[in-house]
């Protein structure tokens, strides 16, 4: 594996842990207001479908229950004793919006992820002395990666294989012929100098650090050479 091959995987792994790195901390950050938002949504759902079924004439109440399961997907089911219930999954966002919600309306409320095979998230909730299931999709809660979010990862990829190219070729270049030259003297023979693109970038860096460490080299220089000449005499 060349230098140029080693340095470009290495700097595009790099680049790539990084983009994934500030995607988890952009994920840990925004899951509390999120979180937030959710439960109070739940909250004003539950409350408003509470509201909705008191208030409501009786004979119209069935049509209530089909415009808002056809408009907002909410559906509403009695709490029964044979109902087979899925837990939530474990998971820290759910975990933030069940304590929300519970803090609101009260701990012995229930939720399930799934109610007789019917997905969603189910949050109960008591009407005098009857409980009750309501019902919100699972597409509020579950994080939407669609196009945009597939697009944004390849573009990434595409620059972060780009800029690794883009730097490996330029640190491999200068560096291959200071190897070369190496082997030339190595084996004996005069290299070739190198090219001025070659060793411009290796030249700035050095003269940078000449005019910080000027002093202390120049000491030790002065040091070196009167050793030399003492033990040539």
């Amino acid at each position: 594996m060349t230098l140029f091959t080693r340095s470009f995987l290495l700097i595009a792994l790099l680049i790539l842990a990084s983009a994934a790195a500030t995607f988890q901390l952009y994920r840990v950050y925004e899951r509390e207001p999120r979180a937030r938002e959710l439960a109070q949504q739940t909250v004003s759902i539950v409350n408003l479908t509470r509201a909705a079924l008191v208030n409501a004439d009786p004979v119209l109440r069935r049509n209530l229950l089909i415009e808002l399961n056809e408009r907002e997907g909410i559906r509403l089911a009695p709490v029964t004793g044979g109902e087979v219930l899925q837990p939530l999954p474990e998971d820290a966002l759910f975990e933030l919006v069940t304590k929300k919600i519970k803090d609101v309306l009260g701990q012995p409320t229930r939720f399930a992820y799934a109610r007789d095979r019917v997905e969603g998230f189910w949050v109960s909730f008591t009407i005098d002395d009857d409980d009750y299931w309501v019902m919100l999709p699972r597409e509020r809660f579950e994080p939407a990666f669609g196009l945009e979010w597939a697009g944004g990862g390849l573009a990434l990829l595409v620059l972060a294989l780009a800029g690794a190219w883009l730097i490996a070729s330029t640190l491999s270049r200068p560096l291959g012929a200071i190897a070369a030259a190496a082997g030339e003297v190595g084996r004996g023979g005069a290299p070739a100098p190198a090219p001025s693109t070659a060793w411009r970038a290796t030249s700035r860096r050095w003269s940078a650090n000449a005019r910080w460490c000027w002093p202390a080299s120049r000491t030790t220089c002065a040091r070196r050479c009167r050793a030399c000449a003492s033990r040539s005499r």
